[in-house]
């Protein structure tokens, strides 16, 4: 199994956003307009391949490109929020 890298997609950062709200679209969500934070693995040529939010104590537009399912992307990402909420003091997800 490949290792991947969840990174932290910042609102300024337009061409990832872009990536991330093309990657949402692919698989049929929409992203919310309430997210106060946001991350994604990169495939090599930089692909979004899975993406998820939060906001506040929620996590939310949680998405695996249909070409990586079955990979383990889906459980990065929620690990990954769920550290990030823990660290923000949200114990009820």
């Amino acid at each position: 199994m490949q290792n991947y890298i969840v990174s932290e997609i910042y609102p300024s950062d337009k061409g990832s956003m872009n990536k991330v709200y093309e990657l949402l679209r692919k698989e049929g969500i929409t992203l919310d307009a309430n997210l106060d934070h946001t991350c994604a693995i990169f495939d090599d040529e930089l692909n979004v391949i899975a993406t998820g939010s939060c906001w506040k104590n929620t996590l939310r537009c949680l998405a695996v490109d249909s070409a990586y399912r079955g990979t383990g992307l889906m459980n990065e990402i929620i690990s990954y929020l769920m550290d990030l909420e823990f660290r923000r003091s949200y114990f009820h997800i």
